[in-house]
């Protein structure tokens, strides 16, 4: 029955010493600078229902859901970064026939967000950040379509999981 005891109160021992090291860690981490509560939080933006309006009524393409993808190798480093995004974006609803081709080309846009994020490393995209990548992928969306243009793109979603 002592042993018993005794492995009762080594058992207690470690857990608390794993307490320990789990919350010095992450004192020290904050700390030294290295870690910022919310530094990787990014704005949330409208939701696709309350986009601005102008003059001209406003339509939101929602179609294309979820999109997973990867970012190539860094240099130096041997990690890929999956990146989860959700984009919707904003056109003038003024022509029917420009709904359907966005509805027709979703694959094709799709695929534009796959080819970017898959043709930029990591720190890359960290470095553009968000507006520059936005602007370059409407501008490539844009490229694909003939009755019209996108007016803004938005991310629901946009997530980097190392």
């Amino acid at each position: 029955m002592g042993s018993g005891f005794s492995l009762n109160k080594f058992l207690y021992i470690i857990i608390i010493l794993i307490i320990a090291i789990i919350l010095t860690g992450t004192v020290v981490a904050f700390i030294s600078g290295k870690s910022h509560i919310g530094s990787g939080v990014r704005v949330a933006e409208p939701a696709p229902q309350t986009t601005d309006s102008s003059e001209e009524e406003q339509n939101v393409f929602t179609a294309l859901g979820q999109i997973r993808t990867t970012t190539p190798f860094s240099a130096g480093s041997d990690k890929k970064v999956t990146v989860i995004l959700e984009p919707w974006f904003s056109y003038q609803s003024t022509d029917p026939a420009f709904k359907e081709e966005l509805i027709s080309k979703r694959q094709k846009i799709k695929s534009i967000f796959i080819n970017y994020f898959t043709g930029r490393s990591y720190e890359q995209l960290r470095k553009d950040g968000e507006a520059l990548i936005k602007q370059d992928l409407t501008k490539q969306i844009n490229n694909e379509l003939v009755l019209g243009t996108i007016e803004k793109l938005y991310f629901e979603e946009y997530l980097f999981l190392e």
